[in-house]
């Protein structure tokens, strides 16, 4: 009797193990509980319209051995008047309130990111923010959680760090989206409410597609889901000269 609740226990661990979904930063896996404090910062500048973006490098990883759905939540501690979260995964939001959403389909062993932080139009309120983030596949118990300090120091005499196999940018005339190494089947554009305006369906494995252009001027959020299951968040700036 013991050897077969031994057998039971190790059966429902091993279960347990496999359900989880794990925070990185980069190539490398975070602990429940950790918090990670970001110091850099990058600016983009498309015809003097300007934002300042913190970037995490935090990465959600799909940890069990199938595809999953998988529920990621926002808790906003603090936050400057110039500052809000992006928090892009799945679909894509900007602001500084608690959030929750879920990500359908993502392949096992696969990536997911998009926590930033972003200054923007007019900043001058620069400091320390923090947020908690808290993700588990959906119907399991098991979660995993992170605090990320962002704490502005300065833009200039940045290395940037971002490793993304992409790249999403509007020109004059058109939305283009730069994948190199990659192979990507659709894009969702939302704006910075969260709310999805544009879908692109794409086709064949090229390196550059030209997209329709967002029309309004602003700073929109977007979705790049690869052929692989993996899927890529960010942002851009769409300029009406």
């Amino acid at each position: 009797m013991k050897r077969i609740s031994i057998t039971l226990f190790t059966i429902l661990m091993v279960g347990a193990v496999q359900a989880q979904v794990s925070f990185y930063q980069g190539d490398k896996k975070l602990n429940d509980g950790d918090t990670i404090t970001i110091n850099d910062a990058t600016t983009m500048n498309d015809g003097g319209d300007v934002s300042v973006s913190m970037d995490s490098n935090l990465k959600l990883k799909n940890e069990s051995n199938e595809t999953s759905n998988i529920s990621c939540s926002q808790h906003v501690v603090s936050y400057t008047t110039s500052g809000s979260f992006e928090f892009c995964v799945g679909s894509c939001t900007i602001g500084t309130n608690d959030r929750t959403l879920t990500i359908s389909s993502i392949a096992a062993g696969k990536f997911i990111s998009g926590f930033e932080l972003i200054y923007l139009p007019q900043y001058g309120s620069f400091g320390k923010s923090i947020a908690t983030y808290t993700a588990n596949i959906i119907g399991s118990t098991e979660k995993s959680k992170v605090t990320v300090i962002f704490n502005y120091q300065s833009t200039e005499g940045i290395n940037s760090v971002q490793t993304n196999k992409l790249k999403v940018y509007s020109t004059i005339e058109s939305l283009i989206l730069n994948c190199p190494t990659c192979s990507a089947k659709k894009v969702t554009v939302y704006n910075v409410s969260g709310k999805a305006i544009a879908y692109y369906t794409l086709s064949g494995s090229l390196k550059e597609y030209i997209l329709p252009k967002i029309e309004k001027k602003g700073l929109y959020l977007y979705s790049v889901e690869m052929v692989d299951g993996e899927k890529i968040s960010g942002r851009f700036l769409s300029s009406t000269r």
